[in-house]
């Protein structure tokens, strides 16, 4: 209606943007108001869902969501669903209303975040077994010489297509924030792997390159472990795609807790029902485990807390879980492994928990 329209856009997970320009008429002329758009300083941009190009500074994105001219829709995206905005009814002030056609963009859990149907597994009684094939009751391969049955799927999804990292030797193909063993390191993120590290089979990683798949499995185990092309592996994420340690707060105050640690303490609850109690795991859209979709927004609401709501909340949490060990421990008979692991844990990380609380009240009182 003859008004200048300024657009301003912030995006609150990787990577991050902030950006307002203004009056502009189409993504090319609002590029050309910015040198940072025209001669750009591009980065590769790793996430949770592939890697792709992102240019430096430049607040102008086109239809497909990146600001990199002739990308297209960028692979560090999640995979995109989309809405359409109502238009404007009769009477209303179109000025308060988002553009018709406007697509936003839901994602509820992240997808991908497993192996790929390339992979294979070793099964007791059948031998090397493609992942794809791989059912539920399967005793695979968890560490050498233990097998386990996959009691449930975190994922599984075989027409879904996403990027992978592919590893050689072994031609291991996992998502970048599906964790993996790595000698000196433990288990750590498939994204934070570099070239020279070794394998827990002590083979040298030569090169580390990303590939283009159809299917994505994620079968889950007692130990929260499996074998995959030779490779032990974790068969969880790191829900920080870039540590192997979790960080909280705004200041990534780091606590000396791994991903893994976390997601297996975590996931006995899930062993519980799912297999000791013989409930059925409900998948949601995406082939997503409901308890797996539950457990990364609780996750995620949880990391968002700082300073002293942190570390309220994190003692009793360490409590549930320190129940949840101590359930499972009796269940499976098993105090010296699994659950014992779990109890031992959470001992350890009352006095963290400790250390962070008495932190961050300092930090208030000075403030």
């Amino acid at each position: 209606n003859g008004q200048e329209v300024y657009y301003y856009t912030v995006k609150n997970f990787p990577p991050f943007t902030i950006g307002c320009y203004g009056p502009v008429s189409s993504v090319e002329e609002c590029r050309a108001l910015y040198d940072e758009c025209s001669n750009p300083t591009l980065q590769t941009i790793t996430t949770v869902y592939g890697t792709g190009q992102y240019a430096l500074d430049c607040p102008c994105f086109d239809e497909n969501h990146s600001n990199v001219v002739g990308q297209g829709y960028p692979a560090y995206w999640p995979p995109q669903t989309t809405v359409t905005t109502p238009t404007d009814s009769p009477g209303s002030d179109s000025s308060t209303l988002a553009p018709a056609e406007s697509p936003v963009i839901f994602v509820e859990v992240p997808a991908g975040l497993c192996f790929s149907g390339e992979t294979t597994v070793q099964v007791e009684g059948k031998g090397v077994t493609s992942i794809q094939h791989l059912n539920i009751g399967d005793n695979v391969l968890v560490a050498p010489n233990k097998y386990q049955p996959v009691y449930s799927f975190g994922h599984r999804d075989e027409s879904a297509t996403t990027q992978f990292l592919h590893f050689t030797p072994s031609n291991l193909e996992l998502t970048p924030a599906h964790m993996l063993f790595i000698q000196d390191k433990g288990f750590v993120p498939a994204g934070t792997v570099k070239v020279g590290d070794r394998f827990g089979n002590g083979d040298i990683i030569e090169d580390i390159k990303t590939v283009s798949r159809s299917g994505i499995y994620g079968p889950l185990t007692l130990s929260g472990t499996i074998v995959v092309n030779g490779v032990l592996s974790s068969t969880y994420i790191s829900i920080q795609s870039d540590s192997a340690m979790l960080r909280c707060g705004s200041d990534s105050y780091l606590i000396p807790l791994s991903h893994q640690w976390v997601n297996h303490a975590f996931m006995g609850v899930h062993r519980l029902m799912y297999h000791w109690m013989g409930m059925e795991d409900k998948m949601v859209e995406g082939g997503i485990s409901g308890f797996g979709s539950m457990m990364y927004d609780v996750a995620m609401w949880f990391l968002g807390l700082d300073g002293l709501y942190f570390g309220l909340l994190l003692v009793p949490f360490l409590l549930f879980l320190l129940c949840v060990g101590m359930v499972e421990s009796v269940v499976v008979g098993l105090l010296g492994c699994d659950g014992g692991y779990i109890v031992g844990g959470c001992a350890v990380t009352f006095i963290v928990s400790g250390m962070y609380y008495t932190r961050s009240s300092h930090k208030e009182k000075v403030a």
